[in-house]
């Protein structure tokens, strides 16, 4: 060997210490016929980060190179030994302060999981902390390290899940070969006129169309008015906020309102001129609730019938008394026995009509129709106490031609409201929906 090589094998082959010395290298070890050995790493029996291996501790190195000892003393897996053994000569609060350096990464972990769980669950954001609690108490000690526990902490930790999320679900959509959106207005606690926007893209993961959140922005706060123009402003500026581009855009959904699918001026017509291929899609759902509600105009007495279901509603909604006398006839007329959940369950029989919300008129008719007995005997207590609301119900109800109206509604509101759940269902194919509502229209 010449040089530098030769050097090294000779410094091996006597086992010389010489240049461990003269470089600090005090903690090799060697052993004849066996090969070199850390004695730190061994005491510490730290192992490699990467590979999982136990070089230099309980498995020798043979590697009989200078290079092979300088790598080793800047390696991962010896600097942690070298810090396990500073960490033992010095006090109790550098201990804590190495600690809460090792466990941090798990400690964030469990923080943010638990942070999504209450979102995933719509809890309020003050219920983060008392969760922090619970599960301390369950044994997971290391959350007591977590110190972000504020409202402004919990606010912006909120705000980065949503980012992060966000970004996850516009990099799966701008891989997609098109888009849809879907979006309405809805007015929120605070009277805000909000546009809430989803995408729906093919999962270039799965394979399968898929449906995310994409925002929610006040349509008023660069505008005056809600219009078709303000609208279209605001759907342009999330796609561009989400690096979505918007020639890919192929269907725009909504409940059919004139200022999404006005013939001139609609939200629709203005995007597709930013998109020729976008198709306009009013939702079927609002769709058949339409149908519903003007074929219920078609028959006077069915507006009747409904500002009925929708006055006996607030009769025993607004009165606990009155409500706690209904669920007592009702238990007496049927001779059961009901828990206190039952009990519960049984004052919230009466469901509001409402046209707008997927054929709610259903479950109000159908608690009309299982507990008339009952229902007419409250109001005719409540009539001999001299209640005027009880008395005109109770003429109403008491009609002939009332119970005629119910009891057709009764078999027929069924068939809709399951059409209605098909559709509400999840993906719907083109066509499946003629033969659905074929079906429904011969079960009626």
């Amino acid at each position: 060997m010449k040089g530098k090589d030769r050097f090294q094998h000779q410094w091996i082959s006597d086992n010389s210490l010489s240049y461990c010395e003269k470089n600090g290298y005090h903690w090799l070890l060697f052993q004849e016929g066996k090969g070199m050995f850390c004695i730190i790493c061994r005491k510490h029996d730290t192992i490699n980060p990467q590979n999982k291996s136990k070089k230099f501790n309980t498995e020798p190195s043979v590697r009989f190179k200078r290079k092979t000892v300088e790598e080793h003393a800047s390696h991962q897996q010896h600097l942690a030994a070298v810090e396990a053994e500073l960490l033992s000569r010095v006090s109790v609060f550098q201990h804590q302060v190495s600690y809460r350096e090792q466990v941090r990464e798990s400690v964030y972990y469990n923080a943010f999981l638990s942070l999504y769980w209450v979102a995933k669950e719509e809890l309020a954001n003050c219920k983060f902390v008392h969760l922090l609690l619970l599960v301390e108490d369950l044994g997971v000690t290391d959350l007591k390290l977590f110190q972000h526990r504020s409202s402004g902490s919990v606010r912006e930790m909120f705000l980065l899940l949503g980012k992060v999320i966000k970004e996850h679900v516009c990099k799966r959509a701008r891989l997609s070969n098109c888009f849809g959106l879907l979006c309405d207005e809805v007015c929120d606690i605070s009277c805000k006129e909000q546009l809430v926007t989803f995408l729906k893209f093919v999962d270039p993961d799965t394979g399968k169309a898929t449906t995310e959140f994409l925002a929610i922005d006040d349509v008023l706060q660069h505008s005056t008015s809600a219009n078709a123009e303000a609208i279209k402003t605001v759907l342009i500026r999330q796609l561009n906020e989400s690096q979505v581009e918007l020639k890919k855009l192929t269907s725009l959904s909504s409940d059919g309102a004139s200022v999404m699918t006005g013939k001139r001026n609609g939200v629709a017509v203005l995007l597709r001129e930013e998109s020729k291929i976008m198709l306009n899609v009013h939702c079927i759902c609002h769709r058949l609730a339409l149908a519903c509600g003007d074929a219920n105009d078609e028959v006077s007495y069915i507006k009747t019938v409904e500002k009925i279901l929708v006055q006996l509603w607030s009769f025993f909604k607004n009165s606990a008394k009155k409500t706690a006398a209904y669920a007592k006839a009702v238990k007496e007329s049927k001779a059961i026995t009901l828990s206190e959940e039952g009990n519960k369950k049984m004052a919230k029989k009466f469901s509001k009509a409402c046209r707008t919300r997927w054929l709610s008129t259903e479950k109000a008719i159908q608690g009309v129709f299982e507990d008339f007995t009952p229902l007419t005997q409250t109001l005719r207590v409540f009539k001999e106490e001299g209640d005027a609301p009880a008395t005109g119900l109770l003429q109403q109800v008491a009609h002939i031609k009332f119970l005629g109206a119910v009891y057709i509604l009764h078999h027929v509101l069924p068939a809709l409201s399951h059409l209605s759940r098909a559709f509400q269902g999840g993906n719907v194919s083109f066509a499946a929906i003629e033969p659905a509502v074929k079906f429904t229209i011969d079960e009626i």
